[in-house]
């Protein structure tokens, strides 16, 4: 699979190579964006990332062109932004057939995950797992919670990450599940997402401060509902991207006569 990375910064270029090369990508870097643009037919890439940080007024042209041709599914495409990308800019990406915005800094992890995730729905990759894993956001419905099998008092916990196969579980209290060994079955687990709360059964594939926990069986149907929650990140992503930005936006915006409270006419205390 082709890559074509349109930015003028060396370091985008080595933070990429070295997450997208041992998926398999081809790569291919321009630093002028015309040049690019005119050859994107004869590339013909199934990724494109666009640095809208260093060419504010190039990635919307060739988005537009790009989306005459071809969906979301056939070429995705990635907006890398700065530090500074207005709301507008971030509706304007969606509108237009942006798969996903993030960061040029790829060295924060948040991103790299992001980044991964976009490159899961859109491109058939393979990054040496069953399934990739999904660390929880603040903005994502998934809980999990089971029942020791030997005292069945309940474990209540963070997940560390999820994924189509299993999860990462750290216990709030270690000692609930003391005497829990590998191997072992856990049959009585709650696992919601979003509005479904699934029962699963799982198998201890790791014990320690944070449990591995394997998928062994779901209830009927439900592990459709997490493969679709999971496949929607992006969007969900997205969205919570576009709030926060649109509620700085009206934080910032000056105050009108409409907004001011107003004033109790003072008493005259003339006599």
């Amino acid at each position: 699979m082709k890559l074509l990375l349109v930015s003028e910064r060396d370091e985008v270029r080595h933070d990429l190579i070295r997450h997208t090369r041992p998926l398999g990508f081809e790569f291919i870097h321009y630093r002028n964006p015309l040049k690019a643009m005119d050859n994107l037919d004869e590339i013909d890439p199934e990724l494109i990332i666009f640095s809208a940080a260093d060419f504010p007024r190039h990635w919307k042209p060739m988005l537009t062109m790009l989306r005459r041709d071809k969906n979301k599914n056939e070429t995705a495409c990635v907006i890398l932004k700065g530090d500074n990308f207005p709301f507008e800019e971030a509706a304007k990406a969606i509108h237009l057939g942006a798969n996903g915005i993030i960061h040029q800094d790829l060295d924060r992890q948040e991103e790299v995950d992001r980044f991964i995730e976009i490159l899961e729905r859109y491109l058939k990759v393979d990054d040496g797992r069953d399934s990739f894993r999904y660390r929880p956001r603040p903005y994502d419905r998934i809980e999990f919670i089971f029942s020791n099998p030997d005292t069945m008092r309940l474990v209540p916990g963070a997940l560390i990450d999820i994924s189509l196969t299993g999860a990462n579980f750290r216990p709030n209290d270690p000692a609930l599940v003391d005497g829990i060994e590998e191997g072992t079955e856990i049959p009585h687990c709650s696992l919601r997402v979003g509005e479904t709360i699934s029962a699963v059964r799982c198998i201890v594939a790791r014990t320690g401060r944070t449990m591995g926990l394997k998928f062994a069986e779901f209830e009927s149907g439900d592990e459709d509902v997490l493969r679709k929650y999971l496949d929607e990140r992006p969007t969900r992503e997205l969205k919570k991207v576009l709030e926060s930005e649109e509620s700085l936006k009206n934080e910032d915006a000056p105050l009108t006569d409409q907004d001011a409270t107003p004033l109790e006419p003072l008493e005259d205390e003339r006599e």
